[in-house]
């Protein structure tokens, strides 16, 4: 059995989670449930989808830190990501601040890698870390196949890269973040420096926003937040394994990562010695229609029936008929922006219990794609539980 599961030493929560997203993104099944939503343009007061989409990090970023009563200060590292050459959204959207930056590549598994990552650091070497990560359907789409001007047509298999970011604040039990004017029992920050994503990308215009003094989310290890229900806590990890299985379609993605899907998900079973009705969900992402229906068909060949408790963000995260996204959406910031805006609230509300979120990503690149290279998939598993 390869690999093995990681337990953080020291006690790892997401204590808060920020969000913002596209018009498509929030016109679905979970629109109004973000913190910030681009109801016109996706440009996000800028003047590329490039910068747009270094400038959604930043404003998810923010919101998390805020909701969860902390500073810029308080948060020692950022573990970032995105799906453009060399990661430069996450790169600019980083290079105005003075937090340290490491910078990360799992394609549609970033969420979960940067939590993986981030729970890791914050348990041994840091109080308090970020993991964020973004896709634009614009951008993504002009690296990866066409222009949207071209109007290239898409097979039933393709997937409609999500428009969003998602920002998570991961801290230790114990944890002492330096002072700058938080207040004790949890809630803004009162030094401002949680506002600077509205005032630099005027990111409100053209769209909508939650209040910006909602308190604290889930409360931070070291009592500075009073949560009025379950703290998310990390309680375990497991990496995910590289595996090519023969796909080379890169409109038929869901197909490529599944069998990474099932192998983590049967190695976590495995390893642990639970089985799928132990959870209240199994949240893959992002492996949309034709994906799923292969991670289920290939989990029951081994004898584990997941149908039960799976899910998966690219189907929850349009209205996949009304809205013509096929096999559903893709992207870094679909588990992202479904992970902060559903599953985590449903897990401090004690809806949901023990999650297993599995990000799953299609590791390529345009040169290896031209060449008929087959794309390698990967699927990176945090387990989260809902704690008092």
């Amino acid at each position: 059995m390869s690999g093995k599961i990681i337990v953080p030493p020291r006690r790892v929560y997401i204590v808060s989670s920020g969000t913002a997203v596209g018009h498509e993104e929030n016109a679905g099944p979970l629109g109004g449930k973000f913190d910030v939503a681009d109801t016109e343009d996706d440009r996000f007061g800028m003047d590329s989808y490039e910068k747009s989409e270094a400038q959604m990090q930043k404003i998810a970023l923010e919101y998390a830190i805020k909701k969860a009563g902390l500073c810029e200060d308080d948060v020692e590292v950022i573990f970032a990501g995105d799906l453009l050459n060399q990661c430069v959204s996450s790169a600019y959207a980083y290079a105005e601040n003075e937090i340290p930056f490491l910078g990360l590549f799992g394609a549609c598994s970033t969420a979960a890698q940067g939590l993986l990552t981030a729970a890791v650091f914050a348990s041994f070497a840091a109080d308090c870390a970020a993991a964020v990560t973004s896709s634009h359907n614009c951008t993504s789409e002009r690296q990866f196949r066409f222009p949207l001007e071209y109007g290239a047509q898409r097979p039933p298999t393709a997937q409609w890269t999500v428009t969003g970011a998602g920002a998570f604040i991961v801290c230790a039990e114990g944890g002492t973040p330096s002072d700058c004017g938080k207040p004790a029992e949890g809630g803004p920050c009162s030094c401002g420096c949680a506002d600077k994503a509205y005032a630099e990308g005027n990111a409100d215009a053209g769209g909508t926003h939650a209040d910006r003094d909602t308190p604290a989310e889930g409360g931070t290890p070291s009592g500075r937040g009073k949560p009025a229900g379950f703290n998310v806590e990390i309680a375990a990890v497991l990496p995910g394994i590289s595996r090519d299985y023969g796909i080379n379609d890169a409109n038929d993605m869901g197909a490529a990562m599944a069998p990474a899907a099932a192998d983590t998900i049967l190695r976590y079973h495995s390893l642990s010695g639970t089985k799928p009705e132990d959870y209240s969900m199994i949240a893959t992402g992002d492996l949309g229609l034709r994906g799923s229906e292969l991670l289920r068909g290939l989990c029951e060949s081994h004898g584990v029936d997941i149908s039960g408790v799976h899910t998966d963000c690219g189907v929850r995260i349009y209205d996949i008929d009304g809205q013509d996204k096929h096999s559903g959406g893709s992207g870094c910031g679909c588990s992202a922006v479904v992970l902060a805006a559903d599953i985590l609230p449903r897990i401090r509300s004690g809806e949901l219990s023990d999650v297993l979120f599995v990000g799953t990503g299609a590791l390529m690149n345009p040169q290896a794609l031209m060449q008929g290279e087959n794309i390698v998939g990967i699927a990176h598993l945090v387990h989260l539980k809902g704690v008092k």
